[in-house]
């Protein structure tokens, strides 16, 4: 006797079904092979002023993390710069062209690169990884040293020498120590304190060790660690991501207007536009 035809129908797309749910169930494990098999670099580092970062590599993307909340990622195939903090779901973007790592202390710095030229001058090993060293034609204390194993995107080398603001021969650095040519103090009595481009000037002088290498290791790749912000509000000065609320008061009280205004400030600033902080007249006696 032959099977009515809703019934041929009704088993053909269970068979359907299942096949699909199966193709999916072996894809998984597959898919997550793939992504595990993908190694990137963890560089933990210090900088001389900025504390420690984590530095998370893939062949094209960069994400860097600091333990005081803000985060930075990059990524093929525009390179813009996404600087971000969890909490406050608020960030910065820029193009990579126009980043540069001195705007999280003084916004009105541009985005110039390092003019300081290195040139290979040898070879050596950190913590079992190989390196190649440069340095300046002038001073030979000056030592950059760059990974001979990292290999990622230009972009990413080129992201990092801005964060960092170093020199880059195209290599990622692992550490880098800089002689510091003497500067002369401004004159106090000359210059007053003014707001502009020359703001934390680095008067130091010496050698200075801008970069020290805490650890260095593989680890897979998670694309989970390298998703974009979604749905974060938009600022237009990466102050405002860099500091956090407390901080932001404080520098407030001291430097008004330089990217980024305490809340106390700033509903004060309402208040004048409102016509609400007009400031009365004064009283009889007190001129």
């Amino acid at each position: 006797m032959t099977a009515p035809s809703s019934c041929r129908s009704l088993s053909a797309a269970l068979a359907l079904v299942l096949g699909t749910l199966c193709g999916l169930l072996l894809a998984m494990p597959a898919a997550q092979t793939r992504e595990n098999s993908r190694q990137i670099w963890h560089l933990k580092q210090k900088h001389v002023d900025r504390g420690e970062f984590d530095i998370y590599i893939a062949s094209d993307r960069v994400k860097i993390v600091s333990p005081q909340g803000y985060k930075f990622l990059v990524a093929a195939p525009d390179w813009t710069v996404h600087c971000f903090r969890d909490e406050t779901k608020l960030q910065y973007q820029s193009p990579l062209s126009e980043f540069s790592g001195l705007q999280m202390g003084n916004p009105m710095v541009g985005a110039w690169l390092t003019g300081i030229r290195v040139l290979p001058f040898g070879k050596g090993e950190i913590q079992g990884h190989p390196y190649t060293s440069y340095t300046t034609r002038r001073n030979s204390s000056t030592v950059f040293a760059g990974s001979d194993k990292i290999v990622t995107d230009p972009h990413a080398v080129e992201f990092i020498a801005r964060f960092y603001h170093t020199p880059n021969p195209g290599s990622v650095p692992l550490f880098y120590y800089s002689e510091h040519r003497k500067k002369n103090l401004p004159d106090a009595k000359k210059n007053a304190i003014q707001v502009g481009p020359d703001i934390g000037n680095d008067y130091r002088s010496g050698l200075i060790k801008e970069i020290v290498l805490l650890s260095c290791q593989k680890e897979p790749y998670r694309a989970a660690d390298f998703a974009l912000p979604i749905n974060y509000a938009r600022t237009k000065e990466m102050t405002q991501v860099i500091y956090t609320r407390a901080q932001k008061d404080e520098l407030a009280e001291v430097i008004g207007g330089i990217g980024y205004m305490s809340e106390k400030t700033r509903k004060m600033d309402s208040a004048v536009q409102a016509g609400k902080g007009k400031q009365s007249k004064s009283a009889p006696g007190t001129h």
